[in-house]
């Protein structure tokens, strides 16, 4: 079994947020003289009560594809050194959704008397679950697991292809992580030689400094291929740039400083667009 990857998944539902409304179809379909499959009307449900619930959706599907790699389409993997850090990420958000969802269940009559409201004489009790069949209307869904080795494979083509898919993921995800790393010092260099520029760093909104020495810190478990250019510009971003927000808010000096050593990373390094190996 492979230690530097899992396959891992993520997948939510919750309950139904429209319905066919048939007289307000026939309705429509009459007064425009259209065909009778024309057209359909749909009423929406529960619009403002499941706006937490897509605001944390957004924020927890972001954060997966955030520690997560395409391995083929539809399938997303996560290297082992990163790991137990999704899991923590992925529990937190799961705690959260759990919170949306009992609440959602204590205040589901108040939710109905809104809708009501809303649709006024074309509302329907039974296009609505009863209350107790809410809770199995969601479902939160975090796995993950190892992948096979080739030598789990019989046919010795299966072992050749598995390992290719293998070499070229490792690969990819190497070249896209010195990318993104150089793409930070490149934020940093055109942030901080920009004295309009204010220097943001806080809890709720991270500044190009607190980006850059957070992506730095995966460089360790995101350099699967051991590339040496990737190691010496991490090591450069620890040892030259390693500065907070707040630091180089009270000298200008230092931060123009920082600046200059920044755009003269991104010069020497260049483009991680080397090929990927087949």
């Amino acid at each position: 079994m492979s230690k530097k990857v899992w396959q891992t998944q993520f997948s939510v539902s919750m309950i139904g947020q429209s319905v066919q409304d048939e007289t307000l179809t026939s309705d429509v379909l009459y007064r425009h003289n259209m065909g009778a499959d024309a057209a359909v009307v749909s009423k929406r449900k529960f619009k403002a009560a499941l706006a937490p619930f897509k605001t944390w959706y957004s924020a927890a599907s972001g954060e997966f594809r955030r520690y997560t790699h395409e391995l083929f389409p539809g399938v997303r993997v996560v290297v082992e050194g990163e790991r137990d850090k999704l899991i923590a990420k992925m529990s937190e958000h799961q705690q959260k959704y759990a919170d949306f969802v009992s609440e959602f269940i204590d205040r589901y009559y108040e939710h109905i008397e809104t809708e009501r409201a809303a649709h006024n004489g074309s509302f329907r009790l039974s296009d609505y679950p009863q209350k107790w069949e809410v809770a199995d209307k969601f479902k939160f869904s975090f796995n993950y697991f190892p992948l096979p080795a080739k030598e789990q494979f019989i046919e010795e083509h299966l072992k050749e292809e598995w390992a290719a898919n293998m070499t070229k993921l490792n690969a990819s995800i190497t070249n896209n992580a010195g990318a993104q790393l150089l793409n930070l010092i490149r934020d940093v260099a055109q942030v901080l030689g920009d004295p309009e520029k204010r220097l943001i760093e806080g809890e709720t909104k991270k500044g190009v400094m607190a980006k850059l020495r957070e992506f730095n810190e995966r460089i360790p478990s995101l350099n699967l291929n051991n590339d040496p250019q990737l190691t010496q510009l991490s090591a450069t971003v620890q040892m030259e740039l390693d500065y907070t927000g707040a630091m180089l808010r009270k000298d200008d000096d230092l931060r123009m400083a920082i600046a200059a050593k920044a755009a003269a990373a991104v010069s020497s390094f260049g483009q991680f667009n080397r090929k990927i190996a087949a």
